[in-house]
């Protein structure tokens, strides 16, 4: 079967041979362009539309589940006991498959293909539904239909920025050191849509401040500290290389795919949380008279994070979405193991994000200084503008 012709393959691999329970992903072709790239004879992950996976391995998947090679047939004999006894021995009997995948194709036919048993020299025994025939199956299915589903998707937590300055323009970013989002995301109602707001108070938050925003006090400030008050000024340096690392944040390994309920529980891969991140990152960014940014449109994103294990990394579920007037679109939602220099900033104190300045007020904007001291008084008045020198008197 050609790649053209195939709507779907769905694979089967079997949890609990106590139980016969099967957990299982697919692959659509995606004829309304749910990822929104624009391509319709492409392929998305069901029920993730937004994650992206490596092409080359899936390649793999569509090889071995449409030009499905037999390196030879058994003879199984002539009797149904025969054929019965055979498919037991060869770990292909109806509870015993450890996996099976299912190939639809556009015409409306289907192939369903059992995987059995290994052979001695590594390969698998395998049958095709409706044909009284064992086969022997190249081992490369540890690299396609045997694997997860995490060995084919990308550990990409972020969407890429659409210019290289575009993280600048960050809005809200916020540190949560409670379980407030997590709650309100995952709080057992069954709803995981991520269809609200997020209204609660963080314990840092601060966001970019457009030129007309900047006070007179910290009018060299490019962001705004909104949380925990905003007297403060936040540390420019460190909140720009924070912010850098946000788009198109890349991990090392994915761990799972969609966050659950029982993520969050003892035990979970989120049960313990360092902190959650929340910020909406700008696309489709042009720019007024003045310089400041017109934004096309914002994405959400959520970052549940683990304080760092044995290996020195993170631990990371992430969201990331955009809510659109019909429905909330999904991009990102998965689990997955990020280098610690990544997310190192999660650990700073509230101390390290706030500038060390005083105040820092552009000198176009003073208009005297007056300074007072055991050897004198003195007063500076400063006249002119920024457009020419400044003189004083």
């Amino acid at each position: 079967v050609n790649r053209a012709d195939m709507r779907a393959i769905r694979v089967y691999q079997k949890v609990s041979d106590a139980t016969g329970t099967y957990r299982s992903y697919a692959f659509l072709r995606d004829a309304e362009d749910a990822d929104g790239d624009g391509d319709t004879a492409d392929f998305i992950i069901e029920g993730y539309a937004g994650n992206t996976y490596d092409e080359e391995k899936f390649a793999y998947l569509v090889v071995d589940t449409g030009h499905t090679t037999a390196l030879e047939r058994l003879d199984l004999g002539t009797e149904e006991d025969d054929v019965i006894a055979a498919y037991s021995r060869f770990g292909l009997a109806d509870d015993q498959y450890p996996t099976y995948f299912t190939l639809e194709l556009t015409d409306g036919r289907s192939y369903t293909v059992y995987i059995g048993n290994k052979s001695p020299d590594g390969n698998y025994y395998a049958r095709l539904a409706g044909r009284a025939a064992v086969y022997v199956l190249y081992s490369q299915l540890d690299q396609s239909v045997m694997a997860p589903l995490t060995h084919f998707v990308t550990p990409s937590l972020t969407f890429e920025a659409d210019h290289n300055y575009s993280y600048i323009y960050i809005r809200n970013f916020s540190i949560f050191r409670d379980s407030a989002v997590r709650d309100l995301f995952f709080g057992g109602s069954g709803d995981k849509a991520p269809d609200v707001d997020i209204t609660l108070s963080p314990d840092i938050m601060f966001t970019y401040l457009p030129s007309y925003k900047r006070d007179l006090y910290h009018s060299t400030a490019i962001y705004g500290m909104l949380a925990p008050n905003t007297i403060y000024t936040p540390n420019d340096t460190r909140v720009d290389a924070a912010l850098q690392k946000l788009p198109g944040l890349t991990g090392s390994e994915v761990l799972q795919l969609g966050i659950t309920d029982r993520d969050f529980a003892e035990g979970g891969l989120l049960s313990e949380l360092l902190c959650t991140l929340y910020y909406e990152m700008p696309y489709n960014v042009t720019y007024d008279e003045n310089e400041d940014p017109i934004v096309g449109s914002y994405i959400k994103n959520v970052l549940f994070i683990t304080p760092r294990g044995a290996d020195g990394s993170y631990v990371v579920g992430s969201l990331s979405y955009r809510d659109g007037e019909d429905r909330t679109e999904i991009f990102y939602n998965m689990i997955a193991r990020v280098a610690a220099d990544d997310l190192s900033f999660c650990e700073y104190s509230l101390f390290d994000w706030i500038a060390p300045d005083m105040f820092s007020v552009s000198i176009d904007n003073v208009a005297q200084m007056e300074f007072s001291s055991a050897r004198g008084d003195y007063l500076f008045r400063l006249i002119g503008d920024g457009s020419s020198d400044q003189m004083v008197k």
